[in-house]
């Protein structure tokens, strides 16, 4: 991960092509936009998603984990970056991997609910993350195994809650054998999702589906 100079939020990123599977980052002069390294990371694993920063914390899916990096007030790292960790049990916790299944590099950039201080982002396996940034807690929406979820949350908050809106699709041709041992999605159109109850550690996970347009790439 590296930065530019200046302040720059998610939106300031640049993505090369805009295609669905967002796969490279642009790191030379384009156009009227001139990008200089002001900083960079370590390696932090195999990505095509966007940071988002929160309150003086840059967080970032790559790899298996959901990276934080902490900034100082001008805008350098205070450290090296960290992968988040169970709270109670202390290990990195691999959002990226399916259950018994490789790790799948995310494609879902993380949306922030500054009203309830979650972030939320999908995965390439299907399912939608939410962490409290304030209290570290996490759990997902186990929705259909296998279907990616691609693109950024919508997050709407209505009397008090969050309302989740996230779109999956099918896997693109040669994309069901990559990476060895990925779950496969059971169908050939997408699927737009509203979960509601994420956005408590205690409250039960519910959602409405619809079908999307979606079809297989040939």
């Amino acid at each position: 991960m590296l930065i530019s100079t200046g302040q720059a939020g998610a939106e300031d990123w640049i993505t090369k092509g805009g295609t669905p599977q967002r796969m490279s980052v642009v790191a030379e002069p384009l156009g009227l936009t001139e990008i200089t390294v002001y900083w960079e990371t370590k390696p932090l694993g195999e990505s095509a998603t966007q940071p988002a920063v929160v309150n003086g914390v840059i967080y970032h899916l790559a790899g298996p984990y959901l990276w934080r990096l902490e900034l100082d007030q001008l805008g350098r790292p205070k450290g090296d970056a960290t992968a988040v960790t169970d709270p109670v049990k202390a290990y990195k916790i691999e959002f990226n991997r399916p259950p018994g299944g490789p790790v799948i590099a995310p494609q879902s950039s993380p949306t922030y609910s500054p009203d309830s201080g979650v972030l939320y982002f999908g995965t390439g396996y299907g399912w939608l993350w939410a962490y409290n940034t304030r209290e570290g807690w996490y759990r997902p929406a186990e929705l259909d195994l296998g279907c990616p979820i691609v693109g950024s949350p919508l997050v709407i908050h209505d009397r008090g809650r969050d309302i989740v809106v996230v779109a999956d699709r099918p896997n693109y041709p040669g994309e069901e054998d990559r990476p060895v041992g990925r779950p496969l999605c059971p169908r050939s159109h997408g699927k737009v999702w509203v979960v509601q109850g994420l956005d408590r550690p205690d409250d039960v996970v519910r959602w409405q589906n619809y079908q999307a347009p979606t079809t297989k790439q040939a």
